[in-house]
Order: structure tokens, then C-alpha cells, then sequence
């Protein structure tokens, strides 16, 4: 199996980009603190997570299932082949996606927002995401012949522009056009994978070669996505909806406040995760190597998790003045509780990683449908109890009850002969 060399810009590149994705989501949220109401915060929000949730459906859900044939393929052939099926997939997947989503622009944006006013720009979100697809499937493929370099850098200088975009739209109130400017972003990075996947030379495709059993395999991550996409979606905008009901629009906009530094927190783990867990993993000999990179990955996720919270904890007033506004301050609360649940969740999202590198998808859905659920019900729950507080007590919660059990399940596997959980395929 050919790997490439340069493993020092390899071990730079993760860090590199998180830096270069930190900046641009604190400079995103920044201004759209500072340059919208709160109430236009919390638009631009929730059609901001739209887009990030259609741009993963776009193809197909199978980043997780493309990176883990790749890191296991002999010979490029066998790369090809798993990069044609991803191809086949996405072009479907882009028709499904986009006709539904313009059909329904109209209740699609009530739910998020409460009001049709925006809804138009509805269909444009799908459409920009099914145009970005093959930015996932060529990072992907980079990704899985453990070349996290050449795949961040594609997706770092989409980042950049579509970054631009949104903070010049922002700047001047656009919160509808600063969404579609960083939509849009993802577009050219699918143009740069293109060029950096060629240069892998792939050979071309056999003539009358079948890829129904490829596709089969994909589809099969593709399902798994869906399933845990759509239970995770739609039980989250149907908390916001309640929630919003509840307590209020500005409360709402404090809470996604959280969430948003949440998720750009949780990043780096992410991208620890797919760029370089996922394929050491997957190609690991046996268990007790595998074990191994499991036990180094929890630390180096787990840490980076717990030091990013302590340092916004140290002085929350200072950073959410400089990179947000003062009218946030009422968010400090939320975004600590946030980020604790991060030192958590860095646990299931190994574990999640795990299950998908070892085709245990079944095991996939039940952690993360579970997990949201288990959110979903200690929240509702806190609302009768802990007020406007409910969401945050409930990530932290429901986090540590996934990592406690995760682990006691990754330990007790570790004492049976052949364990199902990190069994090599």
C-alpha cells in the first residue's frame, strides 16, 4: 500500500487548518454579533446550520464510509473504484436533496426562523451544497490515503473566500447573503481537490467495471448518516422551536450563541478524528493496536477539549468582548457549559469513529441517535425545572452519561478474547 511522505506537514496540517477555521469562525461570529441584531443573529444562525447540515447530506453521508475504503484499499485501483461509487452516489443524492428542499422552502423556514419572510433563500442553500459535493468526496479520498495536507489545504483556501464573502456581507447587515457567501465557499475547494486528487493518478476506470458492491457499501454509511442526521436535526430545531416558544428569540440567540462555540470548539477533535484517527485506525493490523490508537487519540482529544474550556473559563468576559459583543455577556454561561460537555463528547465522537472504521453501524446509530435523544429528554425535562438553563445542563449531562458508558463498554471488550467493538474487518 503506497503512503506518502512528509509526515511533519502531515502532523501540522490538523492544527493548521483549526487555527486558520478557528479565526475565520470567531471573525464570522464576531461580526455577525456585532453587525446584527440579536434577532438577526439568530437568523443567519439557523440558516448557517441549514447549510452545514445540507452540505454534508449532499454527499450522501459517506465521508466517514469514503476515507475508511480508501485507507483500506490495496492499490489505487480499489481507490478508483471507491471514488466512482461516491460520484454515482452524490449525483443522486444532489436531485433528492435539492427538489424536497425547494418544495418545502416555505415551512423549512418557518421552523428555523418562525416567519416565511427569508424563505426564498431556502432553495439557494440546497443548491450550493449539491455543488459543493465533490469537495467531500476529493477530501475524503485525500484524507483516506493518509494525505491530510493536500485535503485541508483544498478546504483551507475555500474557507478563505467563502469566509471573505461572509464577513463583507455582514459588515453591511446581509445576514441571507452572508450565508450563501459561505455556502459557497466549499464550491471551489471541490474545484482544487480535483486538481490534487489527478495528481494521485488514478487509474482509469475498467471498462464495464461494476460498482454495485461499492456502492452497496457506501450506501450503507450513507444510511447510517441519514438516520443519525435527520434524528439529530430535526429533534434540535424542534427543541429551538419549543424553546423559542418558551423563552423568547434573544434567549434562543444566547443558547445558539453556546452551541455555535460549541461546535467550532469540537472541530478540532473532528478533524483529528476523520483526518488522522479514522484511516490510522481503520488500517490498524489488530486489536491491540487499534486499542492503542484509541487510548492516544482519547488523550490528545480529550486534553485539547479540557484546555480550550479552561482558558475561556479563566476570564469569559474578556473573550466574549473581543470576539463576540457585550451583549453577549449573558452567554458566558452557556458557552462554558458548552464546552464542558466538549471534554465529554470527545469520547463518543472516538467512539463513533471506531464503530464506523470497523463497520459496526448499527452500533453508529444507536450512539448518536441515543445521544441526542437522551439530550432531547433531559432538556425537556429541565425546562420545568431549570428554566432557560435547560439546554446546558442537559449537553453537559447527557455527554458525561455517553462517555461514562462508551468507556465501560471499551474496557470490558478489552478483557473478552475477539471483541466485537474493535475487531478488524
Amino acid at each position: 500500500m503506497t503512503r506518502p511522505a512528509g509526515a511533519a506537514s502531515s502532523a501540522l496540517a490538523v492544527p493548521a487548518f483549526f487555527a486558520l477555521k478557528t479565526i475565520a469562525g470567531l471573525a464570522v461570529i464576531k461580526f455577525s454579533a456585532r453587525y446584527l441584531t440579536v434577532e438577526g443573529f439568530t437568523v443567519f444562525s439557523q440558516f448557517f446550520l441549514l447549510s452545514v447540515l445540507l452540505n454534508l447530506i449532499s454527499a450522501g453521508g459517506i465521508q466517514n464510509g469514503l476515507i475508511r475504503q480508501a485507507a483500506v484499499a490495496k492499490d489505487l485501483a480499489e481507490v478508483r473504484k471507491a471514488h466512482d461509487a461516491a460520484f454515482a452516489i452524490w449525483a443522486a443524492t444532489s436531485l433528492f436533496v435539492c427538489v424536497p428542499v425547494a418544495l418545502l422552502h416555505r415551512p423549512i423556514a418557518i421552523l428555523l426562523t418562525g416567519s416565511p419572510q427569508d424563505s426564498a433563500v431556502v432553495p439557494w442553500i440546497s443548491f450550493l451544497c449539491a455543488a459543493a459535493g465533490p469537495s467531500l468526496i476529493y477530501g475524503s479520498v485525500l484524507a483516506g490515503r493518509q494525505r491530510p495536507a493536500a485535503s485541508l489545504a483544498a478546504q483551507g483556501i475555500g474557507l478563505l473566500v467563502g469566509t471573505a464573502g461572509a464577513l463583507t456581507l455582514l459588515h453591511m447587515g446581509d445576514a441571507i447573503g452572508a450565508v450563501l457567501a459561505f455556502t459557497a465557499g466549499p464550491v471551489l475547494t471541490g474545484g482544487i481537490g480535483w486538481v490534487m486528487v489527478r495528481r494521485m493518478a488514478l487509474p482509469a476506470r475498467e471498462p464495464g467495471g461494476k460498482l454495485g458492491e461499492e456502492i452497496r457499501l457506501l450506501l450503507r454509511y450513507s444510511g447510517a448518516f441519514v438516520i443519525t442526521a435527520s434524528t439529530t436535526s430535526l429533534a434540535m430545531f424542534g427543541l429551538r422551536y419549543v424553546y423559542r416558544q418558551d423563552f423568547g428569540v434573544k434567549a434562543l440567540g444566547f443558547w445558539l450563541v453556546g452551541n455555535r462555540i460549541s461546535d467550532m470548539n469540537a472541530q478540532l477533535t473532528a478533524l483529528f478524528m476523520l483526518q488522522i484517527f479514522l484511516p490510522a485506525f481503520a488500517a490498524s493490523a489488530d486489536n491491540a493496536s487499534g486499542r492503542r490508537i484509541v487510548v492516544r487519540s482519547f488523550a490528545v482529544a480529550t486534553i485539547a477539549m479540557a484546555v480550550l474550556m479552561a482558558v475561556f473559563a479563566t476570564a469569559p468576559g474578556f473573550f466574549i468582548h473581543t470576539f463576540l459583543s457585550d451583549k453577549y455577556l449573558p452567554a458566558a454561561v452557556p458557552i462554558i457549559a458548552y464546552m464542558a460537555g466538549d471534554v465529554f463528547r470527545a469520547s463518543a465522537m472516538l467512539a463513533l469513529q471506531v464503530a464506523l472504521a470497523r463497520r459496526k453501524l448499527l452500533y453508529a446509530i444507536g450512539l448518536e441517535t441515543g445521544t441526542v435523544l437522551l439530550f432531547a429528554v433531559i432538556m425537556l425535562i429541565g425546562i420545568k425545572l431549570f428554566g432557560p438553563s435547560a439546554p446546558y445542563v442537559a449537553q453537559v449531562t447527557a455527554q458525561a452519561a455517553v462517555a461514562i458508558s462508551t468507556w465501560i463498554i471499551f474496557w470490558r471488550t478489552g478483557r473478552t478474547s475477539g471483541s466485537t467493538m474493535l475487531r478488524t474487518s
